[in-house]
């Protein structure tokens, strides 16, 4: 048995705008479905929803294309991940720049007593007379070769 391919969807183009097209297509039927059968109205019911209709939005091309790229939920879901694959981007660029680390302590340092080893915190070192404790440490990475 053999296959025949799929006349209804266009040629040419991704795989992503055919899935997109098709699934427009699926709704699309869906909502058909979803339709009641008509019926025969009354004129009058007809002229009162003619009046509560609401009245179609004109517009040129370029506008109804930007209108259809903002509400569709396939673009929205298109840019997130645009915009993902972005940060990965400025990621692995920001490898390329130096940079620069600074580590710094600060501690209060306790007077030694003269004459003693400094074994014993509590009776070598003199705890009234207190003095700064302060190192810093500046370092610098740059890459030269990834070997990727």
């Amino acid at each position: 048995m053999t296959s025949t391919p799929c006349r209804a969807i266009p040629t040419g183009l991704t795989h992503a705008a055919q899935a997109a097209f098709l699934v427009t297509l699926l709704s699309w039927g869906h909502a058909r479905a979803a339709e009641p059968t008509p019926t025969v109205q009354p004129a009058a019911a007809v002229k009162a929803k003619a009046a509560t209709a609401p009245t179609p939005v004109v517009c040129t091309l370029q506008q109804c294309t930007e209108r259809a790229l903002t509400a569709s939920p396939f673009m929205a879901a298109a840019t997130a991940t645009l915009d993902g694959y972005r940060a990965l981007l400025r990621s692995a660029d920001a490898a390329r720049y130096p940079r620069f680390d600074v580590t710094g302590f600060f501690a209060p340092l306790p007077e030694k007593r003269p004459g003693t080893t400094g074994s014993n915190w509590l009776e070598d070192w003199d705890w009234s007379k207190l003095s700064p404790l302060v190192t810093t440490q500046l370092s610098f990475t740059q890459v030269l070769w990834t070997f990727g």
